[in-house]
């Protein structure tokens, strides 16, 4: 298979389409195998487009998954990381700076903002995204004892709405769904990136083989080999 760091796959799509044309103009090109025919070709090519459009899709929804978890967890006005120091402040107005319900809260805030990651913006890959979900998920378990703990806690009856339990278990609900969603769109993405590789591995051997039944049809020295030998697929 060709290096994808060599050729792009629509330069890929478009060779496989010149290289095609080339062959209906050759005078009684006879492959020895059915499917060299340029039909056969043309029709594997456009399977390979479909396929390609589909993992861009993909990658857009895997994209918006990853963005949205981002703003829930740290960029909304209430995201995660916004509410840590509210949440701190009610329990040390409510039970005092030296309390033991301080230092327990204070101890989740660390362990949730300490897990804090840059977003990837490099090609995801399993480990990339493995690595990431680990770091998400911790926050979320941390966050879900966090509330454990507040239900505990009497005294702790803060002003803001969106600052008591009952709130906070809804925000838990949706941050868990949205590390769901990330990785429900990842394992969607490398599907989609398999099944796009997958036909243009296809591809470059139809490729390969259409190519040695030129060499062996018209000759290595040949114009019509010379037309489409650098024609990489």
């Amino acid at each position: 298979m060709a290096s994808n760091s060599e050729v792009t796959f629509g330069a890929k799509l478009k060779n496989a389409k010149d290289i095609a044309t080339h062959l209906r103009s050759f005078t009684d090109y006879a492959p020895p195998k059915a499917e060299q025919q340029p039909a056969n070709l043309e029709a594997l090519a456009e399977f390979a487009r479909t396929a390609n459009k589909g993992v861009a899709g993909k990658e857009t929804d895997y994209g918006t998954a990853v963005d949205d978890r981002q703003r829930l967890f740290e960029k909304d006005s209430d995201s995660l990381e916004k509410i840590m120091s509210p949440i701190a402040a009610n329990i040390r107005s409510a039970y005092g700076k030296e309390s033991k319900e301080i230092e327990i809260i204070n101890d989740y805030v660390i362990k949730i903002r300490g897990e804090k990651r840059k977003k990837d913006k490099k090609e995801p890959t399993e480990e990339s995204v493995s690595q990431s979900a680990q770091s998400f998920g911790s926050r979320t378990e941390n966050f879900s004892d966090m509330i454990a703990s507040l239900e505990k806690m009497t005294d702790y009856k803060p002003a803001k709405k969106h600052l008591e339990t009952t709130a906070l278990i809804a925000k838990l609900a949706i941050l868990e769904q949205s590390n769901k969603a990330v990785t429900d769109s990842f394992r969607e993405l490398k599907n989609s990136r398999d099944e796009r590789n997958k036909l243009f591995d296809q591809l470059n051997v139809l490729v390969q083989g259409i190519k040695n039944a030129v060499i062996g049809q018209y000759t290595i020295n040949s114009a019509e080999y010379k037309l489409i030998k650098g024609l990489k697929v």
